[in-house]
């Protein structure tokens, strides 16, 4: 807001924050370049000088175009390969599926918390066996989520970028170490509930559209698993 109102060039160092759309960095300069707005990111960018940010800046606003074939096919694979993780899962158990697919889920978007939560039939908590978790009892992370999710009627992701300015965060948010959050329904006639993924003050970064596309098809894919599966699942 500052870069675009006052058309100079604003400097950050400090604490990592959402610099802009869901990245997260220490150190961050904000360039105008004509009708560009040029985000520079990343260790040193503070030490340099304003003359070779501006020249930085205008060279990467005037090389900008459209997406190359060669990005969009490996996004492309990026999704299928999420895909594939969760419908190799081996269903032997709901809970054992569920485990699996919570750390199939933190491994395909680079997470750190990874958990599945169902409303129904039953309340049910399984974790990512791999990720990281909050110091908080999993009653606390289970009726959290289960009321996070509780009447969200969600046809894709539902992304928070930014915790720190989420009222309704509860215990799962900024001040147990969670950045940013991504829940991802589960469309199954047995059950009702959801993937959440979370970035954490480890790592604080959030979710791109790519992750954003990721995240849908595991969700895709493991409804689709679920309902082939789970009348046969005890």
């Amino acid at each position: 807001a500052r870069a675009l109102s006052s058309h100079d060039l604003v400097r950050h160092s400090g604490e990592s924050v959402r610099v802009f759309g869901p990245y997260w960095t220490r150190e961050a300069a904000i360039v105008m370049v004509g009708d560009f707005v040029v985000v520079l990111g990343g260790a040193g960018v503070a030490d340099l000088d304003d003359a070779t940010l501006i020249e930085a800046a205008g060279d990467l606003a005037w090389s900008a175009g459209e997406v190359s074939a060669e990005k969009r096919l490996a996004d492309e694979l990026e999704v299928t390969k999420a895909a594939l993780s969760v419908a190799s899962l081996w269903v032997s158990n709901l809970d054992g599926f569920l485990a699996d697919l919570a750390d199939a889920a933190i491994d395909a978007l680079s997470c750190e918390f990874g958990a599945v939560i169902l409303n129904h039939p039953e309340r049910r908590l399984v974790l990512a066996p791999n990720g990281w978790c909050p110091d908080l009892s999993e009653a606390v992370i289970r009726d959290s989520l289960a009321d996070l999710i509780d009447g969200i009627e969600l046809e894709g992701p539902l992304v928070a970028q930014d915790l720190s300015v989420e009222a309704q965060a509860g215990p799962l948010g900024f001040s147990n170490g969670l950045v940013s959050r991504c829940i991802v329904p589960l469309h199954s006639p047995h059950l009702r509930g959801a993937v959440v993924v979370a970035h954490t003050d480890q790592c604080p970064r959030g979710f791109t559209s790519l992750c954003q596309q990721v995240a849908a098809k595991i969700g895709d894919q493991a409804s689709q698993v679920l309902n082939k599966s789970v009348e046969g699942v005890n």
